[in-house]
């Protein structure tokens, strides 16, 4: 009847080889610069109340000269924006990405090369990443991780970090060093599991400089002082 909300059930698909001169065109003003994400490109169907649809992509594409992003999947907005699909980064410089998009973040000159591809599901504010793999490589940081991990604090999964540069890194971070030889390189691995303020970590294995530890460890931020546990082999 005519008081029957409009429903969509179609498909679409959009593209513009360069977002920011669009932005410019459709006299819209955004707090990031567009500049950065470079052409953009999606297809896929609607469905659903138009006032909530369901956007199914077969492709969303961004593709810029620092990185480009691409996400698979469904989102509905019925309830704000819940996805349901795969979202995949490839940056050749993160941090210059960061900063380009007026992302004002500290030491964001340690972040470089990143490949990241996980399952996404859920809300923007309780999203979950699923069978998610980072990998991050740089002069200053290798690091990355393997597993689930869901905003709301839960972690699972394999963790590595190391650096050749360790003075270099803890500089880039604000960190104020006295002059000497130590400090000049460590490496971490550790299956972690639990949640951001009780963590635990198995398989724990550490160096720094010459000394080697492997274990099991574990951080507990619950209560009012952080408590630090581990069980070590030096």
């Amino acid at each position: 009847g005519l008081g029957d909300a409009p429903v969509l059930d179609g498909a679409f698909a959009a593209s513009a080889d360069n977002l920011a001169a669009l932005a410019v065109f459709a006299d819209v003003d955004l707090p990031v610069d567009l500049s950065a994400l470079g052409s953009f490109e999606t297809a896929g169907k609607a469905s659903g109340d138009l006032a909530s649809p369901v956007l199914t992509f077969d492709t969303l594409k961004l593709d810029g000269v620092l990185a480009d992003l691409g996400y698979v999947g469904g989102i509905s907005l019925a309830n704000g924006p819940v996805l349901d699909g795969r979202f995949t980064m490839d940056a050749t410089d993160l941090g210059r990405y960061i900063l380009a998009l007026g992302i004002d973040l500290p030491a964001a000159s340690v972040l470089e090369t990143l490949d990241l591809s996980t399952d996404v599901s859920g809300g923007l504010e309780t999203l979950s990443l699923s069978n998610a793999n980072i990998q991050h490589s740089g002069s200053l940081l290798d690091a990355s991780f393997a597993g689930d991990l869901a905003l709301g604090g839960s972690m699972s999964g394999e963790l590595s970090a190391s650096s050749e540069d360790l003075r270099g890194l803890l500089t880039t971070a604000g960190v104020e060093l006295s002059p000497g030889d130590t400090l000049r390189r460590f490496s971490f691995s550790a299956k972690p599991t639990g949640t951001l303020n009780t963590l635990s970590l198995a398989e724990l294995d550490l160096s720094l400089d010459d000394i080697t530890a492997t274990g099991s460890g574990g951080v507990d931020l619950s209560g009012g002082r952080p408590k630090l546990t581990a069980a070590l082999s030096m």
